[in-house]
């Protein structure tokens, strides 16, 4: 989900899980912005305290991706169907660490129960994590959406993973 800051990408995704559970009230979803954060270690933080709830946990420097292996290892074992939101996603392109994009994808294609919303304001940074085909994300989007353009913005033809028609063709 692609659009400039304070466009209403949040409150989109809000909106969309308040219909989701709805529907299915036992489906778990979870929204985590991380615009603020600056390196790998910050991601995890941000990620484990949305996952696991109001903890707050100092990540060795050299154990972030251990780290976030146990909260994906955490996220496969719950046989609860669960919904991801992360905005501004393309924060992680600033990371100082190389390999981000790959190091999530590696965790992210084996959680049959978990689905992602990757959101974002930078578009030409989001179009080459999902749609260039030198990127590792981009196989994640093109099995799982169809991506197209309209009005200048990406958009995926599967409305923010959700089960209904998308209100645009």
């Amino acid at each position: 989900l692609v659009a400039p800051r304070r466009m209403g990408k949040t409150g989109l995704i809000k909106h969309v899980f308040h219909k989701l559970h709805e529907q299915q009230p036992d489906i778990i979803t979870l929204y985590l912005d991380i615009y603020s954060t600056q390196n790998l270690n910050e991601f995890v933080q941000v990620f484990a305290s949305t996952v696991l709830g109001s903890v707050s946990i100092d990540i060795a420097t050299d154990k972030e991706e251990t780290t976030l292996k146990e909260i994906f290892n955490y996220l496969q074992s719950s046989e609860k169907r669960c919904y991801i939101a992360i905005d501004e996603f393309q924060q992680i392109t600033e990371y100082p660490e190389k390999g981000v994009e790959a190091l999530l994808r590696s965790y992210i294609q084996f959680l049959p129960n978990v689905r992602f919303i990757f959101a974002g304001s930078k578009q030409h940074v989001m179009q080459e994590m999902f749609v260039d085909q030198t990127s590792f994300l981009s196989k994640y989007a093109d099995n799982n959406h169809r991506v197209y353009r309209q009005k200048g913005l990406l958009r995926f033809r599967r409305y923010l993973v959700c089960q209904t028609k998308p209100p645009y063709k």
